[in-house]
């Protein structure tokens, strides 16, 4: 296993973990979301979680609540994409209750995407004059990608 630390906008983020897998290395990124952090921002919290080189395969996503999301809202969730598709890897998942959770993955998952992208958590929830802001919430979202040989 090799490891690289990563920075994306001042955030330093968790090593990439390079496993070997046969001829075609499998990358992993990851990065933390502290709900608690929103209150400032007016609901919505994105936190980088990597950039990915051109021609990606975002091959799985793990995703590990250590600590439910407890705002007032409805709708403590979280989804993992880029910045025109919010759900392009994980579609909504929602974070009220800890453990490991299964995502449902996104449409641009387990695809060849050709260009470079920075891939995000984005988590939103309504906020209001009656809904308390988060204090708790906490939520690990680990990428795991290869990178497609060149097209023939």
């Amino acid at each position: 296993m090799v490891e690289h630390k990563t920075k994306i906008g001042g955030v330093h983020l968790a090593p990439t973990e390079v496993l070997l897998r046969g001829a075609t290395p499998l990358y992993a990124q990851s990065a933390w979301l502290d709900c608690d952090e929103v209150e400032a921002l007016a609901g919505v919290l994105n936190i980088p979680i990597c950039t990915l080189p051109a021609n990606h395969i975002i091959t799985d996503i793990d995703v590990w609540v250590s600590e439910a999301a407890n705002s007032e809202s409805a709708d403590d969730m979280i989804q993992v994409g880029w910045d025109s598709d919010h759900d392009a890897y994980v579609t909504t998942l929602d974070i009220t209750s800890i453990g490991v959770k299964n995502p449902t993955l996104g449409a641009d998952a387990k695809i060849v995407v050709a260009g470079a992208r920075d891939i995000l958590i984005y988590y939103n929830y309504t906020s209001g004059p009656l809904l308390a802001d988060p204090t708790t919430g906490k939520v690990v979202v680990t990428v795991y990608y290869m990178v497609a040989p060149a097209t023939p």
